[in-house]
């Protein structure tokens, strides 16, 4: 399955990352490698995905920005 990570910016400037696919701690790893030199982290709301067996994590990112009026 292919793994994604989808951004939302909401009219007040925060950002929602959700992730697809990840297992495990890999999920916050790939949030944190990515994201955390932009913004400060807060917090995470975890899914059930998180909770299950963790798989190896493949550092090759392909990127696409969509933008929502």
């Amino acid at each position: 399955m292919e793994k994604k990570i989808n951004v939302e910016i909401n009219n007040e400037g925060k950002v929602l990352v959700e992730t697809e696919n990840y297992k495990g701690e890999s999920c916050v790893t790939a949030i944190k490698e990515l994201f955390s030199e932009f913004f400060d982290i807060e917090n995470f709301d975890y899914k059930s995905d998180y909770y299950e067996e963790e798989e190896s994590i493949n550092n090759e990112v392909n990127t696409s920005i969509w933008v929502l009026q």
